[in-house]
Parts: structure tokens; sequence; C-alpha cells
């Protein structure tokens, strides 16, 4: 499925859950609209951090901008051993500590495949100012899917 899809019908199923709730009267404050958990967490700035999935590992870098609960903003991927780098972009959505992101690195954006992309679809748990541990999946258009993708990203 596109990421931008999957993002958007996650935001969307939830803003049907949410109205719903308040016209069901499911929050038990007397019909008060219920709103998102308010996130002190910013993730604006660089992080770094070493990922490995079932194609092989690397390091990541992302220069991240939040404006809300809005996170997006410009990736690299470097294997050394294998010789590959990459640059893309991620956008997600920060929900309390919970960031559900999309990674795209474009056709021409990864050396020496210049001929593949890569999408990647992933979530972080416990998400703070200093670390974001995550896990993803992802397809590269070149040599399949891949699985089991784990990095946890911190300043540095």
């Amino acid at each position: 499925m596109n990421p931008l899809v999957f993002s958007r019908r996650l935001v969307l199923g939830h803003a049907l859950v949410t109205i719903l709730t308040a016209e069901c009267g499911g929050t038990g404050g007397g019909g008060s609209t219920p709103t998102a958990p308010t996130t002190s967490v910013n993730l604006t700035g660089t992080f770094a951090g070493n990922a490995t999935d079932s194609s092989g590992s690397g390091r990541f870098t992302w220069q991240l901008t939040q404006f809300g609960s809005t996170v997006s903003g410009p990736i690299s991927f470097t294997a050394p051993e294998r010789g590959i780098t990459g640059n893309g972009s991620i956008t997600g959505t920060l929900f309390g500590t919970t960031l559900t992101f999309s990674i795209t690195i474009p056709e021409g954006g990864a050396f020496p495949f210049s001929t593949c992309s890569v999408t990647s679809d992933g979530t972080a748990t416990d998400v703070s100012n200093d670390r974001i541990p995550a896990t993803y999946t992802g397809t590269n258009s070149c040599s399949g899917p891949f699985t089991d993708g784990t990095v946890t990203l911190t300043r540095p």
C-alpha cells in the first residue's frame, strides 16, 4: 500500500473514531469531545543510529522538523561494507510518544543502484526528545521486500 494512502487512512480512521466516540457519549464526560494526548516530545533536529533488517545493516541519519504532531525531513542511509549510500525523505505522525512514519528513497536516490527506489513504513514507541527506537519493513524495487528492521536513533 502507498505509504501516503496508509498515513491518510490512519489519520482519517483516528478522526472517525474520535467523532463517533464523542457522538455516542463514549467519553463519559457529558459528550465532550476527546482530544489527542498533548505531546511534550520535540523531535526537531538531527538523529542518527545503526539499523539492521533482513537485507543487511547500515546507518540512518534523519534531519527532522516537527510541526504539532507532523514530523518530516530529509534522511540519509549508508552501508559502507556494501558500498551503498542513499538519500530520501521521511514523513510521520507523532501521537503521544508513538511515531508512525514512512520513508521514501526515490529512483536515483541510492548509489550505486540509481534505478532502484525504496519505500518503508515503521513505528517508534517510547519516543523521547533524544531517542527514537523503531521497527520497520519495506520494499526495494530492485531486490524486493525487507523485514525485521530495527533502529535506535539518538541525537549525536
